[in-house]
């Protein structure tokens, strides 16, 4: 009986293992039954995670408690500076000529099989169909290759795509600036500059119970038509082509901060730096910023967008510490799900004041809502170095590493894990 057992256990092993080599060559050879496969294995186990450790908005802030305060990872929305040498050009000759009521540049020729986004992939087919329009050949599984070649990272940011934009060899240059606004948008693609915006963006379906579906996507802006009110839009989620509300847009824009990406060709610097005007200083347009966000949060104080946009900005500007205030509140007021997903200022501003528990407390719920996120797992590296527990922060950053080899941040925190 115990020989009779064990063969039907050897059988039922082996069984197993020839399914799984079946799947391994199927995948192999058919990347997208690989990619379906994985999504659904992706959704089952976020599934899975939402009913053993239900959790609500990202939680309310820890009081500080650190005393080690260190120098951050990265602006906050990919805003990188800029040596402007001397003052912007001057938008005068801009402000005196009209917008056009109507524009519409030619778009790229959207492929559904190609340009529709792949999992997670929403940052690379959008910045794919951007570079298409200055002559590029590519598509979204090139630069995924480059700058999440892990399928299940689910968030690309900015100043990764501007790096990869900046590297195509086609002399292009890419800025990121937020407090945008319609009439900035719109002389930009008067004058023939697409521009790549962030948003908010509502889910079809629940992942986990309880889900409040909230997401992001980015969205390459390619026309407007100020009498009907809309926006042209190239939309890798949706298709080429597509109208939306401009009301609209001003709703879904604002809880990035209003984040616009303008890539231009160097015969064009002086028109982007004119349309910016003081925006192209990157301090100014924080400053723009967070008195924008000051006043909204005067007139609601229960926005928390506002305020979280208000903490984004401030820590833009080197205040860390009035950054870690707004975002308390915005916790307060409450924060969507998966918004740790996409934004990190108040783990960043927790880095910069010391906050060791807060910093620990954010990057565990970023890491139970996207527990292959790079970033949450380098800021629980850098949580357990502040807390002096070196061998955990060591592996932290490693496994950051696997997510996303070479991934910069994570690095620079091996090496100080190595020279302590």
């Amino acid at each position: 009986m115990g020989m009779k057992k064990g063969r039907i256990i050897a059988g039922g092993m082996l069984a197993i293992f020839l399914i799984l080599a079946a799947l391994f060559i199927v995948i192999q050879n058919h990347p997208g039954i690989g990619s379906k496969f994985a999504w659904r294995m992706d959704e089952v186990s976020a599934y899975v995670r939402g009913v053993f450790t239900p959790r609500g908005g990202v939680p309310v802030a820890q009081a500080a408690g650190g005393d080690q305060p260190i120098s951050g990872l990265f602006l906050p929305g990919g805003v990188k500076s800029v040596d402007n040498g001397s003052s912007p050009t001057s938008s005068a000759s801009l402000s005196v000529k009209p917008i056009p009521s109507k524009v519409t540049l030619t778009p790229p020729e959207f492929d559904l099989k190609r340009d529709i986004q792949d999992w997670n992939n929403c940052g690379p087919a959008t910045l794919a169909l951007a570079l298409r329009m200055y002559g590029w050949k590519g598509d979204q599984y090139d630069i995924a290759k480059m700058i999440k070649p892990l399928q299940t990272d689910k968030n690309v940011n900015p100043e990764e795509m501007v790096s990869y934009a900046e590297q195509t060899q086609l002399g292009l240059t890419a800025v990121v600036r937020v407090n945008g606004s319609a009439q900035t948008l719109q002389r930009l693609l008067a004058e023939g500059i697409p521009v790549i915006v962030e948003e908010s963006f509502k889910l079809e379906q629940a992942f986990w119970p309880g889900d409040d579906l909230w997401s992001a996507h980015y969205l390459l802006i390619t026309g407007y038509d100020q009498e009907t009110g809309e926006w042209i839009t190239q939309d890798s989620y949706y298709g080429p082509n597509r109208r939306i509300r401009m009301s609209l847009l001003e709703q879904t824009w604002k809880p990035f901060n209003r984040l616009m990406m303008v890539i231009y060709t160097s015969q064009q610097v002086e028109t982007v730096k004119a349309i910016l005007g003081q925006d192209w200083n990157t301090g100014a347009n924080f400053l723009g910023a967070a008195e924008r966000s000051r006043r909204e949060v005067q007139s609601n104080p229960n926005d928390a967008f506002a305020w979280f946009n208000l903490g984004s900005s401030l820590l833009g500007m080197g205040d860390a510490a009035g950054a870690a205030d707004a975002f308390a509140q915005a916790r307060r007021v409450g924060l969507p799900q998966r918004m740790l997903r996409y934004e990190f200022g108040p783990l960043e501003a927790a880095l910069q004041t010391g906050n060791a528990d807060d910093l620990f407390l954010l990057s565990n719920y970023a890491l139970e809502r996207t527990p292959n996120s790079e970033e949450a797992l380098t800021y629980k590296g850098w949580a357990y170095w502040m807390m002096k527990q070196v061998d955990h922060a060591e592996k932290s950053f490693k496994t950051a590493l696997d997510v996303h080899p070479g991934y910069g941040p994570a690095l620079d925190g091996l090496t100080a894990t190595s020279n302590y």
